[in-house]
């Protein structure tokens, strides 16, 4: 293992270096009973309520979290029917999220963001690791803020990475009914060199986006932090630009790659599209396609993904469910259409987290974030899998695909 804490880094993320490399050193274990360091409890158990798919299929990425006591918590690939193949202990106050397969200099890797709280925010690295789960490589960003890991994202052959970050500021609201001096938490971008740590492009949601496009209530105090954007997700469309879900502004943005100017924005007070909902498909009771939202990705041919929250703590729910949905922009008539949705099996709300992934057989694969399960459906929406964690846990995002990678 390697870890290089580069000249000039910012005290915060000296300090980050230093504590995480006894954090990538945890134990991992796998199905053949083996274990570099034998780990003091196991992840939390996976229930099958439903389950008609083999793991010729696939496995499944998830990084599960909560009931430390009881469980370990940290990275871990189980089969199709929900038995463990692989999983990294992370100790507690620790956490790892967001365990998925990318791509890194010609090869399938495992990857994950792992770090802690830190001043009110989390703060981390993203982990890029072999097909045994040994890191290779580590990357941060500049050190100006915390590095919260909602997203982490690998392109241009991992020679590039999309991580997510926050910025504590003071903002004039009086435009918008507020204090002259309202805390915010600003969301950041930024595009890094893998191999250096060069930042190469950096976005902040407060340049581009107006305060007044917030749903969420202004703070009593002009001293508490306004969470006003709340961004969860960056994805690389097919021409190089950004996707980018803004969850507090009910919107997603797409973003000039090079200007970080908005080259559109889909939902919430400002959508450049009319929003509307094909047969048999249901906008909210705001009107909308998506609410209090996550993970917005880009499918291909103005197709994209979300995963549809619908509701967040302290505030109504706008639809009876979660769900995930589909949306098909019409760049001439200027529309958006909700074209499919999958529902949460048990009909509950995700009042945080969650995700959704389309396969390549047309498949979907979603994790229910705070409510403890995953699910995948057929391309039709009938629930092919459905698996529960124990109350208390739950796991931000959850994946599929062929492991081990092809020799």
């Amino acid at each position: 293992m390697q870890f290089v804490v580069r000249r000039g880094m910012h005290k915060r993320a000296m300090l980050l270096a230093s504590t995480t490399l006894a954090m990538l050193a945890a134990p991992a274990v796998d199905s053949r009973g083996t274990a570099a360091v034998a780990a003091t409890t196991l992840p939390p158990p996976i229930t099958a309520v439903v389950h008609t798919i083999g793991a010729k299929e696939g496995d499944f990425f998830l990084a599960p979290q909560g009931q430390h006591a009881t469980y370990a918590n940290g990275p871990e690939i189980v089969t199709g029917g929900g038995k463990l193949v692989w999983f990294k202990d992370i100790p507690a106050p620790d956490v790892a999220k967001n365990l998925r397969v990318q791509t890194y200099h010609g090869q399938q890797v495992l990857t994950w963001w792992q770090g802690h709280a830190t001043q009110g925010s989390p703060d981390g690295i993203g982990v890029i690791a072999d097909a045994a789960g040994n890191t290779i490589a580590t990357v941060n960003g500049s050190g100006l803020y915390p590095n919260e890991g909602h997203d982490f994202v690998l392109f241009d052959d991992g020679d590039k990475a999309l991580i997510t970050e926050h910025q504590f500021a003071t903002a004039d609201l009086t435009s918008i009914g507020g204090p002259s001096n309202q805390a915010v938490m600003n969301c950041v971008i930024e595009e890094i060199d893998v191999s250096t740590g060069q930042v190469l492009f950096s976005w902040n949601s407060a340049d581009h986006v107006p305060f007044s496009q917030s749903h969420t209530p202004l703070p009593a105090s002009a001293a508490t932090k306004w969470d006003w954007f709340h961004l969860n997700s960056v994805d690389v469309m097919k021409n190089g630009n950004f996707l980018v879900s803004g969850r507090k502004t009910w919107a997603a943005y797409a973003i000039n790659s090079t200007t970080g100017n908005v080259l559109w924005t889909l939902g919430g007070n400002n959508s450049t599209y009319q929003l509307d909902a094909a047969a048999g498909q249901h906008l909210d009771d705001a009107g909308e396609i998506f609410a209090w939202q996550h993970d917005a990705r880009a499918l291909g041919g103005d197709r994209y993904s979300f995963f549809d929250n619908e509701g967040i703590a302290g505030q109504p729910s706008l639809y009876p469910n979660s769900r995930g949905v589909v949306v098909q922009i019409n760049r001439t008539t200027k529309t958006a259409t909700l074209i499919r949705s999958y529902d949460q099996p048990d009909h509950q709300i995700t009042l945080a987290e969650g995700n959704m992934q389309t396969l390549p057989n047309g498949r979907v694969v979603i994790g229910w974030g705070t409510v403890p399960s995953f699910s995948e459906f057929a391309a039709s929406g009938a629930v092919l899998d459905h698996f529960t964690f124990p109350d208390g846990v739950d796991t931000y995002r959850v994946f599929r695909s062929p492991w081990p990678p092809a020799a």
